[in-house]
């Protein structure tokens, strides 16, 4: 079993394909990305390079905001050329806000 495998079985939500422009405030930075898929409990946000250490990782508190909607996260993990960043959300998403930004395609 690969560590891709491993992760996504210890997903607890199934992801949604999902577009929608994001911005990511964490430490007084501002980073904007895209949101590439999206469950209830979390997403994934390709960025152009995130800019804090693999080490600040577990402590990273954010908030990711997209359109008029801002989501308390932290992070989980980051691709290893830090392209994509991979948050859980701080509450879990109700269908509602999934499925708005699941069509935000």
């Amino acid at each position: 079993m690969t560590l891709l495998d491993r992760i996504i079985d210890l997903r607890k939500s199934p992801r949604r394909p999902c577009r929608a422009e994001a911005t990511i405030d964490a430490d007084g930075r501002r980073i904007e990305g895209r949101m590439i898929d999206v469950s209830a409990g979390g997403c994934r946000v390709a960025v152009g390079g995130w800019p804090f250490p693999p080490a600040s990782q577990p402590l990273q508190r954010c908030d990711i905001t997209i359109g008029d909607l801002t989501l308390g996260a932290r992070v989980v993990w980051i691709a290893g050329d830090r392209s994509a960043v991979g948050f859980q959300f701080k509450s879990t998403l109700n269908q509602a806000v999934l499925a708005r930004l699941a069509e935000s395609q």
